[in-house]
């Protein structure tokens, strides 16, 4: 592959500030080599946007030393912004020095309450101590004020999780589903929750959601399979186990088998062409799949 110039460098990392993405490791390494280069010096006022994005990714990556380059730019350029005292909180959050950057948060919290970031990453610390509940508590407050903020909406679902709270965890996701209900990774947490709690019926539901939006979503598959299968089982009890709601809410027969079947015609063509075992015992993945279908089936 032909090696990017320093310009086309530049220019993925500015795309990847656009859509708040990059594998750290990339960003690392480009941005290490437009500094080798002495292009970053050219970059004009983009630089401090590059500073930050390396800052963040080198944190990722545990490049200290590099970091502390980038955290030093910017407190040169900027010396009284609280972004940056910010930024130097994480790099000490980063370390383990919760108490040093605890104390950087409220500091910032002191003089602006509102500043969003410096709470939520307080939220942060007391996740990393282990402290579950306070997390959640502040998390709800924080929400109570910050409503839209659908990073801290799936940051409660999943601390909901770990504390196996799981109708509160759905509430969560389903709080994100609405401002994002075309996005099929959120409608296959609300299933797997949903599947959890035995609400098999209802997580059928959402797993279809799922591969109508990404049809080649195998995981979602998987869902189908499993739902359909469980259903199936016991469609002859009349939902004897089940609440009158999920009850009514089950698919009739004919329509769980063609699920059931799609499902598996879905699933087989996934791994119809993986490769031969290399020995003559050792079973492939296909084998052991289509195993899994036809014990599923029967």
């Amino acid at each position: 592959m032909a090696r990017l110039s320093n310009a086309q460098l530049a220019a993925q990392l500015a795309e990847f500030r656009q859509r708040c993405d990059g594998p750290p490791d990339l960003v690392v390494q480009y941005g290490q080599e437009l500094i080798t280069n002495g292009y970053a010096d050219q970059l004009g006022d983009e630089v401090w946007g590059f500073y930050e994005q390396l800052f963040v990714a080198a944190l990722h990556t545990a490049h200290w030393a590099l970091a502390q380059s980038c955290l030093d730019a910017l407190h040169e350029r900027f010396p009284s912004s609280t972004r940056v005292r910010r930024l130097d909180g994480m790099l000490h959050e980063a370390k383990g020095n919760l108490d040093v950057a605890g104390q950087l948060y409220r500091g910032i919290l002191e003089e602006d309450e509102t500043n969003m970031l410096a709470t939520k990453r307080q939220i942060a610390i007391l996740k990393g101590r282990g402290r579950t509940q306070e997390a959640i508590t502040a998390l709800v407050a924080f929400l109570d004020t910050y409503h839209a903020d659908q990073e801290a909406w799936l940051e409660l679902c999943d601390l909901y999780l770990s504390a196996c709270m799981y109708a509160q965890a759905l509430f969560c996701v389903e709080e994100v589903i609405l401002m994002q209900p075309q996005n099929p990774g959120l409608h296959l947490k609300c299933a797997e929750i949903l599947y959890t709690q035995d609400q098999v019926a209802m997580a059928l539901k959402s797993y279809c959601r799922v591969v109508e939006l990404s049809p080649t979503h195998t995981r979602a598959w998987y869902g189908v399979k499993l739902c359909a299968t469980r259903l199936l089982r016991t469609s002859g009890t009349g939902g004897a186990n089940r609440g009158s709601a999920e009850a009514a809410s089950v698919p009739k027969s004919a329509m769980l088998r063609d699920l059931d079947a799609l499902a598996t015609d879905r699933l087989s063509a996934v791994y119809a062409s993986t490769p031969a075992a290399t020995r003559t015992d050792q079973p492939t993945v296909r084998t052991v799949v289509e195993a899994w279908l036809q014990a599923a089936s029967t």
